[in-house]
């Protein structure tokens, strides 16, 4: 069964509850339904967001009840269905979803505030999202005690531990947007330079965070010498120990780098050093 509501209002920018009421059709009253005030407001909706000509359609024919906003040319734009789902640009919306927005040309935009407004936000529920549009930009979720940034428009990084890039940040670009993350444990304490990157590749020798990542390699001799600077920040380094770097000085022999005093040395590939992996972001 299908019964079109004519929505042919011409409502002005902050109507009267009670003067929309009085527009709609007077069939409405005659449904042998139960029609609850939040589907009447879905229709003025509609009315007001898709403009007077717009319709809405109790379709019921195929055995379930669906409210469906048609435009003029009877092209569905959007539906409300009897389990709770709400489709807009879809006739199906996912059944795992309560609301399923559909687009091939326009976005979804979430409420946008300052930092401020953010901020005074009263009682946030954990889970809730928005864009913030000054600061640091980007997509905010409070994680039930405090807002946390999830998706930025414009991230900047600095020294020191970041869990979500695997370890420690040693070094940044200039430009805040790059640059080197050490592994906060060593992946070996003693191998040969040969088995070196297959030690480093293995998620089982690396920290937790480290574990979320497959782009782990051994350091340059350069970049060795960067951690040996910030030795103390990055921790767990046995600075008894030689580290390897993937440096070659021939065929035969390789750098490491002494973290007793950060002298640079090598040798046969084939001696055994420890080796801390980095990764670059």
């Amino acid at each position: 069964m299908k019964t079109t509501l004519p929505l042919n209002l011409r409502l002005t920018r902050s109507p009267r509850l009670s003067q929309t009421f009085k527009r709609f059709n007077p069939r409405v009253a005659r449904l042998n339904l139960s029609l609850s005030l939040s589907r009447f407001l879905f229709a003025a909706l509609a009315a007001t967001t898709y403009g007077g000509d717009a319709k809405v359609t109790l379709d019921s024919s195929n055995g379930s009840s669906a409210f469906i906003v048609r435009d003029s040319a009877s092209n569905e734009l959007a539906r409300v269905q009897s389990d709770g789902k709400v489709g807009i640009g879809t006739n199906t919306p996912a059944a795992s979803a309560l609301l399923d927005l559909t687009s091939t040309s326009k976005g979804f935009l979430p409420p946008r505030l300052t930092a401020v407004q953010r901020a005074a936000i009263a009682s946030p529920v954990e889970g809730l999202l928005v864009y913030q549009t000054d600061g640091t930009k980007g997509l905010y979720q409070y994680n039930g005690t405090s807002w946390a940034i999830i998706i930025s428009s414009s991230p900047s990084y600095t020294t020191g531990i970041n869990t979500n890039l695997g370890g420690y940040v040693f070094y940044v670009t200039p430009d805040g947007k790059h640059g080197l993350v050490s592994e906060t444990v060593d992946q070996a304490a003693s191998i040969n330079w040969y088995n070196a990157p297959a030690i480093v590749s293995d998620t089982a020798n690396h920290s937790t965070a480290g574990k979320n990542f497959t782009d782990w390699r051994v350091p340059t001799i350069y970049e060795l010498g960067l951690m040996y600077v910030n030795r103390v920040a990055i921790a767990g380094f046995s600075e008894a120990s030689d580290y390897w770097s993937d440096s070659q000085w021939d065929s035969l022999n390789a750098h490491w780098r002494y973290f007793g005093n950060g002298a640079d040395a090598g040798g046969l590939m084939t001696r055994s050093c420890a080796v801390r992996s980095i990764r670059s972001f």
